[in-house]
């Protein structure tokens, strides 16, 4: 993620990157793998800090490193930050929440080198090319990671994940895109775009009069302010032959199975289906 400009920030990391003292790789590493003994030369954080700071401050620029939670993982995120109020920053999944603190502390700082380092475009470390990666791989067994999305708190039920915390709010990154969702101010901690329909929903029975819809009417509004959809009303009253001026007006004269098929129509225009 960006500022919408980092035209200043650029300036200053370009000077900064020409004040950078070389950094210090004083810890080595040696393990096995399955052709024998591999070993590097690696900058712990306190040398990657020490090299850097001293530019990044002489040029108005700062890093700062935060954690949070998204779906049981912890998250850092890299923040570097220039006195103009521009920003640019990164992020790097550190493990699961649950895992012990000193394995958790473990793995901060390693991230957390690695998120300076890359943010900076500084090596922390000997480069041995992919050759390491596959002889260690080998003798890996791989492991899926995945994300369990809590539809109670903070839920984007346009692209079934959970937003997560920024500076401006919660948002998501939109998958296969460089675009992200921000979460409606308005939006509720439970929210779900269907709940379960009614028994008499389920047969096809238009819900009584001021009983809550089965479309969720938050998802629907940030829907169609995503689509436009300036002529949804006129779609509405000539597709399932009801009377209306409003939306909200409309939705709860719908039976179960137009309503399903409305969603099913506005998912299609988000490109859902």
């Amino acid at each position: 993620m960006k500022s919408e400009s980092i035209k200043s920030l650029t300036e200053a990391l370009v000077k900064a990157h020409l004040a950078f003292k070389p950094i210090k790789r004083t810890e080595k590493v040696d393990y096995a793998t399955s052709v024998g003994h591999k070993k590097y030369n690696y900058a712990p954080l306190d040398e990657v800090i020490d090299a850097t700071k001293q530019a990044l401050s002489d040029n108005g620029l700062a890093i700062t490193q935060v954690t949070y939670l998204q779906g049981g993982n912890t998250i850092l995120e890299t923040l570097l930050l220039h006195n103009s109020g521009e920003w640019l920053s990164s992020e790097l999944y550190v493990g699961k929440q649950d895992q012990p603190p000193q394995a958790e502390g473990s793995a901060l700082t390693y991230k957390r080198r690695y998120g300076m380092s890359a943010i900076l475009c500084v090596a922390s470390e000997e480069d041995d090319d992919a050759e390491t990666t596959g002889e260690i791989t080998k003798d890996i067994p791989t492991v899926k990671e995945t994300r369990t999305v809590d539809k109670t708190s903070h839920y984007c039920p346009i692209h079934n994940v959970n937003f997560f915390k920024t500076r401006k709010g919660y948002a998501h990154k939109i998958a296969g895109t460089k675009e992200w969702c921000n979460e409606p101010e308005t939006q509720p901690d439970a929210l779900e775009s269907v709940r379960e329909p009614t028994k008499e929903e389920s047969k096809g029975v238009a819900p009584v009069e001021g009983t809550q819809p089965l479309i969720d009417m938050v998802w629907l509004k940030g829907s169609l302010e995503k689509l436009n959809w300036n002529t949804v009303i006129k779609y509405l009253k000539d597709t399932y032959k009801v009377t209306g001026s409003k939306v909200t007006e409309i939705i709860p004269k719908l039976t179960n199975e137009q309503q399903q098929s409305f969603i099913e129509e506005v998912k299609s225009r988000l490109g859902m289906l």
